[in-house]
């Protein structure tokens, strides 16, 4: 079996429970269905990004959140959404879905500004 590159939310779920982990994630005996819940979430999201990288509109259900996302868009700095990252087991770059991948993860917003970076997730 090849090993597999590990992630945040791939820890958190082991953590969560190691069983569940090994049968989704392992197996694959397990199918996840998406609640609605999650569902949601992943609108959200979806909206977020959206707004932060081309600028379309919130829908007004969540326009409440529109002056911290307009905070976030006005700092200094070159802004990446949903940046994704890979790294080897040396921690050098490498192709998000390359064979020698070791970490895989995505930066939901990154701004850099110099020697200083703000990372959100």
């Amino acid at each position: 079996m090849t090993p597999q590159p590990w992630s945040h939310s791939r820890l958190e779920e082991f953590k969560s429970c190691p069983r569940a982990f090994y049968e989704k994630q392992i197996a694959k005996s397990v199918i996840e269905t998406k609640g609605e819940a999650t569902v949601w979430g992943e609108q959200v999201h979806l909206h977020f990004e959206q707004f932060l990288r081309d600028g379309i509109p919130l829908p007004l259900e969540l326009q409440m959140h529109e002056a911290y996302l307009l905070e976030l868009h006005h700092l200094p700095g070159q802004a990446f959404v949903e940046q994704r990252i890979a790294l080897d087991r040396r921690a050098q770059p490498c192709e998000f879905f390359g064979g020698e991948v070791w970490y895989r993860g995505i930066i939901d917003y990154l701004k850099i500004n110099g020697t200083h970076a703000l990372v959100i997730d």
